[in-house]
């Protein structure tokens, strides 16, 4: 059993709300299209996981080292082929629909962040620490 992170760097994930909701939204996109993928690959004892964070995005990977990195590879080449995209097009591995439906879903998230009492604590203490750490709020709103 192994397990295999990377993270990828990247200045701009997070400079703004909008930045930081954009890194978000890339992350639901590429686990959206994964899916599939995925539970194939939980059947085998492998996992992964995508998350966005201050710096740029951190991927893991772990489960039976055999095909540990061709589960890796696969979601490299999906994030990567989000690059160059000028046209505001996105990759033809993005079904139709999906990224209403996935835009949908983070707003819905975003708006719900301050629900509980005890998350609405931790993400106030974590923005007086961290200045680049956006609110729910912040990134909604244009």
């Amino acid at each position: 059993i192994a397990e295999f992170r990377v993270l990828l760097h990247c200045a701009e994930a997070n400079k703004t709300p909008l930045h930081g909701a954009c890194a978000d939204l890339l992350v639901h996109l590429v686990s959206d299209a994964l899916t599939e993928t995925a539970y194939l690959a939980s059947v085998c004892e492998l996992g992964s996981s995508l998350a966005a964070h201050d710096g740029g995005f951190s991927m893991r990977v772990h489960g039976f080292d055999d095909k540990l990195l061709d589960l890796f590879s696969i979601m490299l080449e999906l994030l990567v082929e989000f690059r160059g995209r000028d046209d505001g097009s996105l990759p033809d591995v993005i079904k139709d629909g999906r990224f209403e439906l996935c835009l949908e879903t983070y707003r819905r998230q975003c708006i719900n962040g301050g629900m509980k009492a005890s998350k609405l604590a931790t993400s106030v203490r974590i923005r007086c620490l961290r200045p680049t750490s956006w609110s729910s709020n912040q990134k909604v709103r244009p």
